[in-house]
């Protein structure tokens, strides 16, 4: 075998050298994009958590704070409780960076308000807003392995807007369990043959039986057909829903219920309004912040003529009320009057500045605010619907209570005003354009602003 030259061996020996750098230099490159790599998805995976945990946290606020407008707190209420909120969720499990964030100072929240929500157009200058939006513009987080590659900042942004949603055409929840009597598809512009703001009486009893059917006096079966259950649905216990349907043979789930039911209807309702008069506990089914009412009550009398009409405490007849939601009234000598009614327009001022306006009356703190708003189905009524039967619902009211429920012979009578709009739970139809009359629900909606909040 032929021995190699020295040089030879030399020539192999820094070859191998070169060899050897270059390996160390591949190695090095490699690590450098394996640790950016990992860096990449180490604090990206951690931007992804705390903005779906920041995101959260911002609609807990934004909805907080339009609850707080539907029940009638101003605009600056309203930004207080979304903050409230938002820090009492960033305090929970899970969620210590963006508690640490928010007390030393970080992140600061804004609150906006718009009547519009496409687009959404912040006023300052509004005071009974339609739409509120909260925004954290930054929530700064801690960069690691991303450094590597020249990424000093990791912040995440939200935003969230809330408010009520289109009327609940689908679905209505926490109903009251009785049902108007209405028009399907009216020719004169009403509200299934309601006009906002007009004077209206709802007589359950044995005489007014055949508006429905025979034996029927517009009473719902809900949670059961004992007067127990249905004095406590009365009263707001009923925790199901209410579903629209034009074919009432399908619709099993609204059924009528036989039979008169004064004394469960005056005990139930009249919770609402602070006159706990039978056995249900007060400490649960709590009256209204304001149970004012007037007296003499109103009342139903008839005519000479056997017509039926309206009068106040002072003797004055009702009829119907004028654009600007007042009820009209005329005195004995047909001289327009200011009706002596304590009504919705005058109750919704008082429970948005937490006061009462008339003598006598006062704001309870302790009391849950429009609980003299009742949700009601209104249906079709052909006087043919007999016993137990399913019934035809065309969609939902919102009735407001202007005094306690009254017992006549057989029959109370529930007088109130439907007004445009009130809050519950249901289900509606997908168009935020829609704006009709009856009751809505709190949701969240896409923020236009924001291309992934």
């Amino acid at each position: 075998m032929r021995s190699m030259s020295t040089s030879a061996i030399k020539r192999c020996r820094r070859l191998h050298a070169k060899q050897r750098g270059n390996i160390v230099a591949v190695t090095a490159i490699g690590m450098v994009a394996l640790l950016a790599m990992g860096g990449l998805a180490l604090d990206g995976g951690h931007m992804l958590l705390n903005k779906t945990r920041l995101q959260n946290t911002v609609d807990a606020a934004a909805l907080s704070a339009a609850k707080s407008l539907s029940l009638g707190e101003d605009v600056s209420t309203a930004r207080a409780d979304a903050i409230a909120t938002f820090a009492l969720n960033a305090e929970s499990t899970g969620n210590q960076e963006l508690a640490d964030a928010y007390a030393a100072g970080d992140i600061s929240i804004v609150v906006e308000y718009s009547d519009s929500i496409h687009p959404f157009a912040p006023d300052a200058t509004l005071t009974d807003p339609a739409f509120v939006r909260v925004t954290v513009n930054s929530f700064p987080l801690p960069v690691w392995l991303s450094q590597i590659v020249g990424f000093t900042d990791k912040e995440v942004r939200a935003s969230a807007v809330a408010g009520e949603s289109p009327v609940l055409q689908a679905e209505a929840c926490d109903v009251a369990p009785i049902m108007a009597c209405g028009e399907e598809s009216p020719t004169d512009g009403s509200y299934y043959g309601y006009r906002p703001g007009e004077l209206e009486v709802l007589k359950l009893g044995a005489g007014d039986a055949t508006t429905m059917g025979p034996g029927n006096a517009q009473i719902l079966v809900t949670d059961g057909t004992g007067g127990a259950e249905y004095r406590e649905d009365a009263a707001g216990g009923f925790e199901g829903c209410i579903k629209v349907s034009d074919d009432p043979v399908a619709n099993t789930e609204v059924l009528s219920e036989p039979g008169v039911k004064v004394g469960p209807t005056v005990q139930g309702f009249n919770m609402r309004i602070g006159d706990p008069s039978g056995p249900l506990d007060a400490s649960v089914y709590k009256p209204d912040v304001i149970t004012y009412y007037e007296t003499p009550l109103v009342e139903l009398v008839t005519g000479a003529d056997g017509s039926e009409y309206m009068v106040d405490g002072a003797g004055n007849i009702i009829d119907g009320a004028d654009a600007s939601g007042d009820i009209v009234a005329y005195d004995a000598s047909g001289t327009p009057v200011p009706a002596n009614i304590y009504a919705y327009k005058e109750y919704d001022a008082d429970v948005k500045s937490e006061s009462c306006s008339r003598i006598g009356c006062t704001y309870d703190p302790n009391g849950t605010p429009y609980r003299r708003m009742l949700t009601l189905p209104i249906g079709k009524c052909d006087g043919t619907t007999a016993g137990r039967k399913p019934v035809e619902v065309f969609g939902f009211g919102c009735f407001f209570m202007i005094q306690k429920v009254t017992q006549k012979g057989d029959e109370s009578q529930l007088f109130g005003q439907f007004v445009e709009d009130c809050s519950n739970f249901g289900s509606f139809v997908q168009n935020p354009t829609d704006t009709g009359t009856g009751p809505t629900r709190l949701i969240l909606y896409k923020d236009s602003a924001s291309g992934d909040s």
